[in-house]
């Protein structure tokens, strides 16, 4: 959704990965501040041009001996080789990466090549869009039940399936006891394409 606003609180700018010592590490693309709560994500300049050299070093170095490494890092220096001032266009480039790599092939389609009324917000403007999209089913995040109208949905014909995640174990070569809620890349670089993506089927 390029037609949004930035959350703090989520991840997409952000994510966690494992240090070479199995820490915690969050990697974050910093934006330019000055009233970004009042844009669109697509609207949003990165404020540290040097983010992909310092988060290419990071991953090489804490995953370089990564069972995967050198299957999976050729699809990520692709993400950090884009010369670009704009968020959205990293986000957008890791989005159909990981789609790649997981052979996922859901066709997507951004709001702003929607003819859609953004006049709405919430759960008016999620109902909107799966309307323009001509879907019959909409798959939420389990967070959106305190503000989604599921009466406006079902009067138009539009099913809600509420997403009941539980995050698959897999092995990580950093950590011995499993951390959960790290990047895909995490997963990836451990277990494989095709191991990751049975992992991922079998959720």
């Amino acid at each position: 959704m390029d037609e949004v606003q930035l959350a703090d609180r989520a991840f997409q700018h952000r994510n966690n990965f494992l240090t070479k010592d199995g820490k915690i590490k969050m990697l974050t693309i910093n934006i330019h501040k000055k009233d970004y709560r009042d844009k669109f994500i697509k609207n949003l300049k990165i404020s540290n041009p040097n983010w992909n050299i310092e988060h290419k070093n990071f991953i090489i170095e804490n995953y370089k001996n990564s069972p995967f490494f050198d299957e999976i890092m050729p699809f990520v220096e692709g993400v950090f080789d884009l010369k670009t001032n704009f968020l959205i266009d990293i986000l957008e480039q890791s989005f159909l990466c990981s789609l790649k790599l997981f052979d996922i092939e859901t066709e997507v389609i951004k709001m702003s090549d929607m003819n859609y009324d953004n006049t709405k917000h919430k759960s008016e403007l999620i109902l909107e869009l799966v309307k323009k999209s001509g879907d019959k089913t909409y798959l939420s995040g389990i967070g959106a039940k305190d503000y989604l109208n599921v009466t406006d949905f079902e009067t138009n014909g539009i099913d809600i399936i509420y997403q009941d995640f539980s995050h698959p174990q897999y092995h990580q070569n950093n950590k011995s006891d499993f951390i959960a809620g790290l990047s895909c890349l995490d997963m990836l670089f451990n277990e494989g394409i095709q191991n990751s993506k049975q992992i991922f089927k079998n959720i």
